[in-house]
């Protein structure tokens, strides 16, 4: 189930089915009036600016709450203790997205191609909330994704195991990964139906992480731009620390093939913003 209601959902729920396909649309996850608030506030601080993103440290950097301060509740948090280990931080990489579709649109990004965060950001295990800040889809570009768990993204995307070898843009981390050009024609011919582009409705958040496959969903007739909030949590722990923490001991198998692609050992950093 990569569908549920936030609210009526359990914890369980949840987090079964983010661990199961690597993703899973909230619907109705932020509250309408604490949505337009944290929109109110970026459209004031962004008037008149060419900005594609804002950074969450740029927000508390002006003395304002974390951007997940407007938009989490005891419910959210709790969330992001099951799915983390009970340790996280905001991450560096939290921000605000513009992305149109025109080439003239200043100030706006154009589409971006199928990739996994890992390919730009560090490898810890990173949960992220992408939420719009109005409805997207149909008349404006969303965010598509494949849904499949950690180990089949990176088998699919040729992560070498490895820890981090990362350089400066463009080189990013891609040298850890054989298959990271990738097209849209490839995930659908990889993964067939599981390349998902739902419809999303003002309130809605995709729950993904740093190893899942997504892209923006963009067509031709898409005349509206759009603009989202990536809030991303790292884990405090190393990624096999957290998978432990969250799946249990009945999860030993998995963790057991995981560990032959997962640095299990690896530090955690902050990443930089891409």
């Amino acid at each position: 189930m990569a569908e549920l209601d936030f609210h009526s959902a359990s914890i369980d729920q949840i987090g079964a089915a983010f661990r199961g396909e690597g993703c899973v649309l909230l619907r109705n996850c932020i509250d309408a009036d604490n949505l337009a608030r944290l929109k109110g506030t970026l459209d004031e601080i962004l008037a008149g600016q060419d900005t594609i993103h804002f950074a969450d440290w740029e927000m508390t950097a002006r003395g304002l709450p974390h951007f997940c301060e407007y938009l989490f509740g005891d419910k959210h948090y709790t969330l992001l203790d099951s799915v983390l280990g009970g340790r996280h931080r905001v991450s560096r990489n939290t921000s605000t997205r513009r992305i149109g579709n025109s080439p003239d649109s200043k100030g706006y990004q154009q589409p971006l191609t199928p990739h996994l965060d890992a390919f730009f950001h560090r490898f810890e295990w990173t949960v992220n909330f992408w939420v719009p800040f109005q409805d997207c889809g149909r008349d404006a570009p969303s965010l598509a994704v494949v849904r499949a768990p950690v180990a089949e993204a990176q088998a699919f995307t040729g992560y070498d195991g490895r820890r981090r070898r990362s350089g400066p843009p463009p080189q990013w981390n891609f040298a850890n990964f054989s298959n990271a050009s990738l097209a849209v024609d490839d995930l659908r011919r990889a993964f067939g139906e599981r390349v998902w582009a739902p419809e999303y409705a003002f309130g809605d958040a995709m729950m993904l992480s740093n190893w899942t496959l997504h892209f923006t969903h963009s067509l031709p007739e898409m005349t509206e731009r759009r603009s989202s909030v990536e809030l991303r949590f790292n884990a405090r722990a190393s990624l096999g620390e957290a998978l432990s923490d969250v799946l249990g001991p009945s999860a030993a198998k998995m963790l057991t093939a995981l560990r032959r692609m997962v640095p299990f050992g690896d530090a955690v950093h902050e990443p930089r913003s891409h």
